[in-house]
């Protein structure tokens, strides 16, 4: 469902009638990446310069993330094996 509503089959630029929908799809992390590779493939600016601010959400939850996900590595260490 993440490929769908990430901007990957359609640019987000057709949702411009649509505000509130466009803000509430640019909460996904993956629009961060998707865009970056459509204006790097399309030539059509620095989408990591012009559009910060998504960048920093984008490698804000990714270190949320990972800390999380050290910490439940670190809780569950010795009993991982019976989790697979």
């Amino acid at each position: 469902m993440g490929l769908y509503v990430s901007g990957v089959l359609w640019p987000l630029t057709i949702l411009d009638d649509f505000p509130k929908v466009q803000a509430v799809l640019k909460f996904n992390p993956l629009v961060y990446v998707v865009e970056g590779y459509r204006y790097a493939f399309l030539g059509r600016g620095w989408y990591i310069i012009e559009h910060w601010q998504y960048g920093l959400y984008f490698w804000g939850l990714v270190i949320v993330l990972l800390l999380i996900g050290a910490v439940l590595h670190m809780k569950f260490r010795r009993n991982f094996i019976d989790y697979l």
